[in-house]
């Protein structure tokens, strides 16, 4: 279960639906500052730095610092590919940061703008990049080998 940081952004934007809400599929939008504005990093970079962000934000405790999560998101400079949407995410991510989480008008308000950007298709292809090109280990899950029992 990792790609957390991806998680924890995306569960920022749908926190308005309760992070599972299947009619408010909601992920997160574009850019405002984040990463490199000059030129995409390379793949194996992407990975290296998010694997190890995402390690550090399997921590609960960790996970709870908005802000420390943003500045993570930040810091990642995505190749090309997924460069604008990764942006979008973080924008959507800023924005519903800035808003209360008690004015369901301002959240739905912001959460319906980054829908019309195109958020949830970029959380998707995000994700989807992730899960093609960067090896977060999550399919070898059975390091303890304890299921060999013969009887």
């Amino acid at each position: 279960m990792r790609r957390t940081l991806m998680s924890l952004a995306a569960c920022g934007v749908l926190a308005v639906a309760g992070c599972s809400d299947s009619d408010n599929d909601t992920a997160i939008d574009d850019d405002s500052g984040s990463g490199s504005e000059t030129g995409g990093g390379s793949v194996e970079d992407f990975c290296t730095e998010f694997n190890a962000l995402d390690e550090q934000f399997s921590d609960p405790e960790a996970a709870e610092d908005d802000d420390a999560v943003l500045d993570a998101l930040r810091s990642l400079d995505p190749p090309d590919e997924i460069r604008d949407d990764f942006q979008l995410i973080v924008e959507a991510t800023e924005a519903f940061s800035e808003v209360d989480p008690e004015d369901t008008d301002a959240l739905d308000d912001v959460q319906a703008e980054f829908e019309d950007r195109g958020a949830v298709e970029a959380s998707g292809n995000v994700e989807t990049f992730i899960t093609d090109n960067c090896d977060t280990g999550s399919d070898d899950t059975s390091t303890d080998d304890t299921s060999t029992e013969e009887g």
